[in-house]
């Protein structure tokens, strides 16, 4: 199956299960013309892909009184969410990491060793926390700190070490030079003794492939778009960055414009998408990015259990997660709570479900 294939398929899927019936008529005619702002990463289908389906969707649920208009050159991908705040633009895309600064909390999905310790199980587990409790924590941040309204929440596929070289022990991790993702992984990533480099993800291929870094950190569905499995030919199953979360979130006044018939319908059809990406998308995602990658000759490590045991002492040694609590506290955010809570679900999820790969 090639890449075109795939991305048919995907389409595909997509379109046929949002060919739903269409809404009762609104209370209001009035044409409701959203600009929508996202980001794309050239040839990755999943960030494009979904606001088009996402608005032929809305369309549909609300007899096309609220419309989306795409737009990837609005602003960039860490102002979309003060954009919104503001009033700048009524909608977006908000790519959680790039605001892991100024709102840990929203990243915690990428929080080293917290989910997947098994392949691909963070895709699973994640969706898992969000309905059972993070869709509530994230809807009271957008509502208390950025006047928003919180529309839909789900995440990407796992983020993972793509290297040169294979690691498979904590031995390997010493020396290299690793392209971060986020604040916490390049803590992570000094904690198993490399070393990291700040650098964009389009610069990582040409730094790899002339030695002057031995890998980064992203997911698998990107690296596959930007052709770095040329350079980076392993996929390190190392559970060190978890997966990045992203919302679609709305300015509270241009949401609440709308008729109150016309804002159920909305909350109705983002949730539909919600669940769709959540639970099928994703999955998808991360299964036909691996069976790409693998055409391409690209390697899969799974270090043994007792090695993933070891990088965990080593990020616990570290105070990775400690800071990560503290640094949400001093915002007035409940850190330790909310990670208390994720482990106690994780827990649960892992008990009723185990592996699934």
């Amino acid at each position: 199956m090639n890449k075109k294939i795939f991305i048919a398929i995907f389409v595909t899927l997509i379109v046929a299960m949002i060919g739903a019936a269409p809404a009762p008529a609104s209370e209001t005619s009035k044409v409701t013309k959203w600009v929508f702002s996202t980001n794309v990463v050239p040839g990755a289908f999943n960030y494009r892909y979904q606001a088009e389906h996402l608005a032929q969707l809305l369309a549909d649920r609300t007899d096309g009184l609220v419309q989306l208009q795409i737009t990837t050159e609005l602003m960039k991908a860490n102002e979309t969410l003060y954009g919104i705040r503001d009033g700048r633009v009524p909608i977006g895309f908000v790519i959680h990491p790039y605001f892991s600064a100024d709102v840990p909390l929203l990243n915690i999905s990428s929080l080293p060793w917290l989910l997947g310790w098994d392949e691909s199980e963070a895709v699973y587990e994640w969706p898992y926390i969000l309905d059972n409790y993070m869709e509530g924590v994230f809807t009271k941040i957008y509502a208390e700190k950025f006047n928003s309204v919180l529309l839909a929440t789900g995440s990407w596929v796992a983020n993972y070490p793509l290297t040169a070289k294979p690691i498979k022990t904590m031995a390997d991790w010493k020396g290299l030079k690793i392209r971060a993702h986020g604040v916490e992984g390049a803590e992570a990533l000094r904690a198993l003794g490399s070393s990291t480099v700040t650098m964009t993800i389009g610069e990582a291929r040409d730094a790899v492939s002339r030695g002057m870094v031995d890998g980064l950190v992203t997911d698998l569905s990107v690296f596959h778009a930007i052709g770095l499995y040329e350079v980076c030919k392993y996929t390190n199953y190392w559970p060190m960055a978890g997966l990045a979360s992203w919302s679609i979130v709305a300015n509270k006044k241009a949401f609440e414009a709308l008729p109150a018939d016309l804002q159920m319908k909305v909350k109705s059809a983002f949730k539909y998408f919600q669940d769709l990406n959540n639970y099928k998308g994703i999955v998808y995602d991360d299964r036909g990015s691996k069976h790409l990658l693998k055409n391409e000759g690209q390697m899969f490590v799974r270090p043994a259990d007792e090695e993933i045991a070891k990088g965990y002492e080593a990020i616990q040694k570290a105070g990775i997660w400690q800071r990560f609590v503290e640094k949400n506290e001093k915002m007035g955010l409940p850190g330790g709570e909310v990670l208390q809570e994720v482990q106690r679900l994780l827990d649960d999820y892992r008990a009723k479900y185990g592996r699934r790969y």
